[in-house]
């Protein structure tokens, strides 16, 4: 991780383009800025207190990349994910990945970068975790699940299978109750 301000400068998109991130503490959080030459687009994270930044660029199709931008600080975390489309950076999702808000009802921004597919390529889901709301066993659970599709460049909404392998139980509908008429 390195401290802030910070500076990259990452090849991500397809045909790949450099493009610059740089990240600077602001009043309200940290500002993330993504460019390409003269073209600039600017984010605020609303997280406090951010100290480190780190990117990682990311295969998700043969000569297709994005990149995954973290930060950290005490107690707070955020991620952004970044490519370029038509020669224009974009700042596809960011969001604060630390629990926040009040207690019982806090959430986070989640990015799961993983082989999802089982095409050898790491395949980029975005999400939302709530702290209460888990699949029994699992101790969080990715909701409003989105994935970068590197055909379209953009975020697409995914169904995510939360049940493993074998664990599958059929269910029947039927107009007899099981309790009391």
């Amino acid at each position: 991780a390195d401290p802030l301000p910070f500076t990259s400068t990452l090849s991500v998109g397809h045909p790949a383009r450099a493009v610059r991130v740089e990240a600077s503490a602001e009043e309200d959080g940290l500002t993330l800025r993504v460019s390409i030459g003269s073209r600039t687009e600017p984010v605020l994270v609303r997280a406090r207190g951010i100290t480190d930044v780190t990117t990682e660029r990311i295969e998700v199709a043969p000569d297709h990349h994005v990149a995954v931008v973290r930060g950290t600080g005490e107690g707070v975390s955020f991620a952004a994910l970044v490519t370029a489309r038509a020669g224009v950076p974009c700042v596809l999702w960011s969001a604060r990945t630390d629990l926040h808000g009040d207690p019982g009802e806090r959430i986070a921004g989640a990015i799961e970068v993983e082989d999802r597919t089982g095409d050898g390529l790491p395949d980029v889901v975005v999400g939302v975790r709530r702290e209460g709301s888990t699949i029994c066993g699992e101790q969080s659970t990715l909701l409003l699940g989105r994935a970068y599709d590197p055909r379209q460049g953009e975020l697409r909404p995914v169904v995510l299978r939360h049940v493993g392998d074998g664990e599958e139980t059929s269910v029947i509908a039927t107009l007899v109750s099981p309790g009391p008429t």
